[in-house]
Protein backbone atom coordinates (compact mmCIF):
# COMPACT_ATOMS: atom_id res chain seq x y z
CA UNK A 1 0.00 0.00 0.00
CA UNK A 2 1.40 3.40 -0.99
CA UNK A 3 1.51 6.50 1.19
CA UNK A 4 -1.30 8.08 -0.84
CA UNK A 5 -3.50 5.04 -0.32
CA UNK A 6 -2.78 5.03 3.41
CA UNK A 7 -3.68 8.71 3.59
CA UNK A 8 -6.96 8.10 1.77
CA UNK A 9 -7.83 5.20 4.06
CA UNK A 10 -7.04 7.29 7.16
CA UNK A 11 -9.20 10.15 5.90
CA UNK A 12 -12.08 7.80 5.12
CA UNK A 13 -11.87 6.03 8.49
CA UNK A 14 -11.81 9.36 10.36
CA UNK A 15 -14.73 10.65 8.27
CA UNK A 16 -16.79 7.55 9.10
CA UNK A 17 -15.99 8.16 12.77
CA UNK A 18 -16.55 11.94 12.88
CA UNK A 19 -19.23 12.25 10.17
CA UNK A 20 -18.17 15.83 9.47
CA UNK A 21 -18.64 16.60 5.75
CA UNK A 22 -16.45 19.72 5.92
CA UNK A 23 -13.49 17.60 7.01
CA UNK A 24 -14.08 15.25 4.08
CA UNK A 25 -14.33 18.18 1.63
CA UNK A 26 -11.13 19.77 2.92
CA UNK A 27 -9.31 16.43 2.72
CA UNK A 28 -10.57 15.99 -0.85
CA UNK A 29 -9.37 19.52 -1.65
CA UNK A 30 -5.91 18.75 -0.32
CA UNK A 31 -5.87 15.58 -2.41
CA UNK A 32 -6.85 17.49 -5.58
CA UNK A 33 -4.35 20.29 -4.96
CA UNK A 34 -1.53 17.85 -4.28
CA UNK A 35 -2.37 15.88 -7.43
CA UNK A 36 -2.35 19.02 -9.60
CA UNK A 37 0.89 20.24 -7.99
CA UNK A 38 2.47 16.83 -8.58
CA UNK A 39 1.47 17.03 -12.24
CA UNK A 40 3.15 20.42 -12.58
CA UNK A 41 6.26 19.07 -10.87
CA UNK A 42 6.44 16.10 -13.22
CA UNK A 43 6.02 18.37 -16.24
CA UNK A 44 8.89 20.59 -15.14
CA UNK A 45 11.20 17.92 -13.76
CA UNK A 46 10.83 15.23 -16.41
CA UNK A 47 8.97 16.48 -19.46
CA UNK A 48 10.68 19.85 -20.04
CA UNK A 49 14.24 18.38 -20.12
CA UNK A 50 13.11 15.63 -22.48
CA UNK A 51 11.37 18.12 -24.80
CA UNK A 52 14.39 20.43 -24.66
CA UNK A 53 16.58 17.63 -25.98
CA UNK A 54 14.21 16.43 -28.69
CA UNK A 55 12.73 19.68 -30.02
CA UNK A 56 14.42 22.65 -28.36
CA UNK A 57 12.85 25.27 -30.65
CA UNK A 58 9.28 24.29 -29.70
CA UNK A 59 9.77 23.24 -26.08
CA UNK A 60 8.58 26.49 -24.50
CA UNK A 61 5.56 26.64 -26.78
CA UNK A 62 4.51 23.09 -25.88
CA UNK A 63 5.02 23.68 -22.17
CA UNK A 64 2.98 26.91 -22.33
CA UNK A 65 0.16 25.05 -24.06
CA UNK A 66 0.25 22.31 -21.44
CA UNK A 67 0.12 24.80 -18.57
CA UNK A 68 -2.73 26.65 -20.25
CA UNK A 69 -4.63 23.40 -20.67
CA UNK A 70 -3.95 22.39 -17.07
CA UNK A 71 -5.24 25.73 -15.74
CA UNK A 72 -8.17 26.31 -18.10
CA UNK A 73 -9.00 22.79 -19.27
CA UNK A 74 -12.54 21.64 -19.99
CA UNK A 75 -12.63 19.66 -16.74
CA UNK A 76 -10.67 21.55 -14.18
CA UNK A 77 -10.48 19.63 -10.88
CA UNK A 78 -9.97 22.80 -8.83
CA UNK A 79 -13.07 24.47 -10.26
CA UNK A 80 -15.05 21.27 -9.68
CA UNK A 81 -13.80 21.18 -6.10
CA UNK A 82 -14.93 24.75 -5.41
CA UNK A 83 -18.32 24.11 -7.02
CA UNK A 84 -18.88 20.93 -4.98
CA UNK A 85 -17.89 22.65 -1.77
CA UNK A 86 -20.25 25.59 -2.42
CA UNK A 87 -23.12 23.27 -3.41
CA UNK A 88 -22.75 21.07 -0.35
CA UNK A 89 -22.53 23.96 2.09
CA UNK A 90 -25.62 25.57 0.54
CA UNK A 91 -27.62 22.46 1.54
CA UNK A 92 -26.50 22.62 5.17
Amino acid sequence: MTDEQRSCVCVQVYYLYAKDPVFHQVAYGVLVLSTVARGFYVMERHLRPMLSQRIPAECDQYMQQMYTLAVTGSYHPLAALVFRFMASTADA
